[in-house]
């Protein structure tokens, strides 16, 4: 286990990650009909200039690009032959172009299926799944593993076990929120303080909130998280919600407009700061930027 890593994060020292890497490969000619692991064997050069491109920007650490590659979510693409191949590449990418003294992040997803009582998986056959992924994980090198983009708090919390039986590495679990007039929950109506409540007996590092929201909406979530734990928050905002303009998602929050406002989120309590869809290597560079100036006048 990387305990630098954790002692910074627990120490409350800022830990700056990546952009996004969804939005950036669809930029370079991704299709919805591709998993997106996939490119980790057909286009490896492209992945690891994407990670470099992160931390010359000023990243901590790197997410590597196995948001989907657990066997139920390759199932989809008919690539579930290919777990351990796309997981191990995914990690050994990051770790190709990583710097000394920074990090790679395994990044673990959703199934994308619903399970019991809200669909047909059994909770003991998800788990599976995720301790098959966090296994790899460990395998190849990952220094933690980011659990990532949840709605339901069951599935998290069962990948969260998972990994943490499975293998000696942190774990972060973070969910994706929608703020309505009823309140701050996710898709299947948790709220923070649920699922401050609903980890309180696993030992993750941190909790947090990623995608779903631009960081004005953000700044707002990782409020109501504070207001009920004292626990590390992970805080990684869209570049905004997505417009569509001639065909193509546009994200319309520059590194200028979220620049301007990291200062809120770091004050609002957030630890591990990185960006979500539509965010690249000149947000990471302005995050880096006002990080240094939040410290200097805190």
């Amino acid at each position: 286990m990387p305990n630098d890593l954790v002692k910074r994060i627990k120490s409350g020292d800022i830990v700056l990650g990546d952009g996004a890497m969804g939005t950036r490969l669809i930029e370079l000619g991704l299709t919805l009909n591709e998993a997106p692991e996939v490119w980790n064997l057909t286009k490896p050069d492209i992945i690891k200039e994407i990670h470099k491109s992160y931390f010359d920007a000023g990243s901590d650490y790197a997410t590597s690009n196995t948001f989907g590659g657990n066997r139920k979510k390759l199932e989809f693409f008919n690539h579930h032959d290919k777990v351990i191949e796309l997981n191990t590449y995914g990690i050994d990418h990051i770790n190709s172009v990583k710097p000394d003294g920074c990090y790679c992040f395994a990044s673990m997803g959703s199934t994308g299926v619903l399970i019991e009582p809200f669909g047909e998986m059994k909770l003991n056959e998800a788990s599976d799944i995720f301790s098959e992924q966090s296994d790899i994980f460990e395998k190849a090198g990952a220094d933690a593993i980011l659990i990532e983009t949840m709605i339901d708090m069951e599935e998290a919390y069962a990948a969260a076990k998972a990994s943490l039986e499975t293998t000696n590495l942190p774990v972060i679990v973070s969910f994706t929120f929608n703020i309505s007039p009823s309140g701050i929950r996710t898709m299947m109506g948790n709220s923070a303080s649920d699922i401050v409540n609903r980890f309180k007996d696993l030992d993750i590092v941190a909790l947090g909130a990623n995608c779903g929201c631009g960081i004005e909406d953000m700044i707002k979530i990782i409020k109501e998280y504070r207001s009920c734990t004292d626990s590390p928050l992970l805080a990684q905002a869209n570049a905004g919600m997505p417009e569509l303009q001639d065909g193509v998602n546009v994200y319309k929050e520059t590194p200028e407009f979220m620049g301007d406002r990291i200062y809120q989120l770091l004050d609002a309590g957030t630890t591990i700061l990185g960006g979500c869809c539509g965010t690249n290597q000149a947000h990471i560079s302005r995050f880096k930027k006002e990080i240094r100036e939040w410290k200097r006048n805190s």
